[in-house]
């Protein structure tokens, strides 16, 4: 989301007149937020920014907590978890 302020804050204008802040997207900016029929991103943005970042470096939090074991095997190996099934 930095990187959405850093362009928001590049295309603050203010009007003459008014004194009011206007805020205007940029190019790659606008593709976020729904217009007409245009598809915005953002939904997609905010599931994945995380991927980028670095911060995983180890397992899911599911296989480190549970032995190093993927949640689908732990689960298919589980007799009781698959009777409701």
């Amino acid at each position: 989301m930095l990187e959405l302020a850093k362009l928001l804050a590049r295309s603050t204008s203010l009007p003459p007149v008014s004194g009011a802040r206007r805020y205007t997207l940029t190019e790659v900016g606008s593709t976020l937020v729904p217009s007409g029929n245009d598809a915005s991103y953002a939904a997609y943005v905010l599931q994945h920014h995380h991927q980028g970042d670095g911060a995983s470096t180890g397992p899911e939090p599911f296989s480190h907590a549970n032995g190093r074991v993927p949640a689908y095997a732990y689960y298919g190996e589980d007799q009781e978890a698959n009777a409701p099934m």
